[in-house]
């Protein structure tokens, strides 16, 4: 038995430790100096090969277009729902960008102020168990449809309300109220 534990421990080591071994590859540039400047000469073969990193472009929001539409000012928070939407929340704007998941704008929900569906410094997009687009500002939680019309407001007065004397509060995830 304890051969068995010896050799189902090694085998996992063994794999990680072949895995880790690095290229042994060599810097094939110079460097001189010449009037007291130091000259770095690299070579123009890449030392690592050229496939050594790459990157692939997986979706553009936007498409060169000057439509402001796709600007953006500070990104708060990003969310993709069941249908492949892209919420994009930018919190100095104080407003919600909706894309298609191919990355074509749809709409924009929100504004700054006060008002019903207004927004005010926003830090949080989440959906309701209706299917409501939920946006989370200093004022509290405002629900929309998901068409973008505002539905309600719940204050952040009656948040820390609940969450300090409602007996469900124990009930809540990361209550750590006591």
């Amino acid at each position: 038995m304890k051969k068995q534990l010896h050799v189902v421990l090694l085998v996992p080591l063994f794999l990680v430790a072949l895995s880790c071994k690095q290229n042994k590859s060599e810097w094939k540039g110079t460097i001189e100096e010449r009037d007291g400047v130091i000259i770095v000469n690299n070579p123009s073969e890449p030392m690592f090969g050229p496939d050594a990193l790459s990157l692939e472009e997986g979706l553009s929001i936007g498409d060169n277009e000057v439509d402001s539409s796709y600007y953006f000012s500070v990104i708060s928070d990003v969310k993709v729902d069941q249908e492949g939407r892209i919420y994009v929340l930018d919190g100095m704007e104080s407003l919600l960008k909706i894309f298609d998941n191919q990355g074509s704008y749809i709409q924009t929900i929100g504004r700054e102020g006060q008002g019903p569906g207004e927004l005010q410094s926003p830090g949080g997009v989440y959906f309701s168990p209706k299917n409501e687009i939920v946006l989370k500002d200093q004022k509290g939680l405002n629900y929309f449809s998901k068409e973008g019309s505002f539905i309600t407001h719940f204050p952040q007065v009656e948040i820390t309300f609940f969450l300090i004397f409602h007996p469900l509060r124990q009930t809540l995830p990361n209550s750590n109220l006591s």
